[in-house]
């Protein structure tokens, strides 16, 4: 009976469901590639076993966490829709026990479709590494497969299948009664923070001069070779948070303002994207860090194959993850926007015109999260290039490799998006 009902809820809500295990799958081969090709040299085995490289650490500790933001991230965009069918099986009677084998029953589901062939992609992938590695400036190096690098991806994803079980009952069971209650699967959460309330007393204007000059300095610092580019780079990252709080969305609010009524569109959209900026400012900061942080690294290691080879691998995957962050955390705020997408539609908007409504926000949210990220990445690597660090075609791959997942998520998002929106328009409110 629990098997029966997990697959067919599982069936009944397929997108969902494959972005779920799309985290999953992603998240193994990530894993399992990552730690082959670290153990696929004596000096990877040294930043396991002696610690002494400690940016090479630092790395390491940083992709097991993405992994696991990126897992609780999907988490919440899945269980989202569960709430209402949890709450249904409590107040019919169901018991936790009960409730939490349906729930395990379908995460193990997912996880069993996943993570194998997640590994076994991996395992497929490595010959390929080993053939392009000459042409990557890596010769002499090969990628194996190794004992220690896969006793590592088991306590990984052991860590990671615990962590998104947990995270599954309590969100699931602890939002049941609410869902009841309020089923727009929005996220209610307040968006301040500490930042916010220490500057809430200060004028408008004087936090604009005040993150504005944090977000330009830094900037300007990066060009001297005889400062800590990192240093300045994270500095900066104050004023990303301050920009998009006290400039971006202050502009979106009055350019609103003094948007004609017949812009309806203009106006719906910039109301989501304001909202969609403002959940995700924490994501957009965390991606630009992540960013710069690999990359003085990378310059800072030309010539050592291994290494170059190891965080080029690690930006990668953490630029994929991230920018699947964004989404996911994005998807989770839209999927409580049916009610606002029907009364739209009640009053005459088309569904040509709430698809263009979409796609404007979308493009414009991930316009600004990349725009944003190159500016302060751009000018990472301009100067690094100056410095005679990194040559233009390192740069324009790096360029590359940052904006080809968030390309990616943003057609994804789109998809998830009109998925969640725009089904049932007709549905009473």
């Amino acid at each position: 009976m629990i098997l029966r009902d997990a697959i067919r809820s599982l069936k009944s809500d397929k997108s969902r469901t494959f972005f779920y295990w799309i985290t999953y799958f992603l998240t193994s081969l990530f894993i399992f590639l990552f730690f082959n090709i670290m153990m696929s040299s004596d000096k990877g085995m040294e930043i396991i076993t002696s610690g002494k490289d400690m940016a090479a650490t630092f790395i390491v500790v940083v992709v097991v966490v993405i992994c696991l933001m990126c897992i609780q991230f999907a988490n919440n965009f899945y269980v989202h829709s569960k709430g209402k069918d949890i709450a249904v099986r409590l107040i019919c009677g169901a018991t936790f026990i009960k409730v939490t084998a349906y729930l395990m029953t379908q995460t193990l589901i997912i996880m069993l479709l996943s993570i194998p062939l997640g590994i076994l992609l991996g395992i497929l992938i490595i010959p390929l590494m080993n053939t392009m590695l000459p042409s990557v400036a890596a010769a002499g190096i090969t990628i194996g497969i190794h004992a220690d690098a896969n006793l590592m991806v088991f306590i990984i994803l052991a860590m990671i299948i615990a962590w998104s079980t947990a995270i599954n009952f309590s969100f699931t069971y602890t939002n049941a009664a609410f869902a009841m209650m309020n089923n727009d699967g929005s996220d209610t959460a307040k968006e301040g923070s500490a930042i916010s309330d220490f500057f809430s007393g200060m004028p408008l204007i004087v936090k604009q001069i005040l993150f504005g000059a944090l977000f330009i300095v830094p900037i300007i610092f990066l060009f001297n070779p005889n400062v800590s580019r990192m240093a300045f780079s994270m500095l900066g990252l104050l004023g990303v948070w301050g920009v998009i709080n006290y400039i971006i969305a202050p502009s979106i609010t009055t350019s609103m303002d003094k948007t004609n009524l017949d812009k309806a569109k203009i106006l719906a959209g910039n109301g989501f994207l304001r909202k969609d900026l403002v959940i995700n400012k924490s994501n957009i900061m965390l991606f630009i860090g992540c960013a710069i942080i690999q990359i003085s690294i990378i310059a800072d290691r030309q010539g050592q194959a291994f290494d170059v080879m190891l965080f080029t691998f690690s930006f990668i995957l953490m630029n994929c993850l991230l920018a699947m962050m964004i989404m996911f955390k994005t998807s989770t705020e839209q999927a409580g926007r049916t009610k606002f997408f029907r009364v739209l539609n009640q009053i005459g908007f088309q569904e040509d015109a709430l698809k263009a409504i979409t796609r404007n926000e979308l493009i414009k949210l991930y316009g600004m999260v990349a725009g944003i990220s190159l500016i302060y990445i751009g000018a990472m690597l301009a100067a690094l290039y100056l410095n005679g660090e990194l040559t233009i075609a390192k740069i324009a791959v790096m360029i590359l490799e940052m904006l080809v997942p968030v390309c990616i998520c943003f057609a994804l998002n789109i998809f998830i998006y009109r998925k969640a929106v725009l089904t049932d328009l007709n549905k009473p409110l």
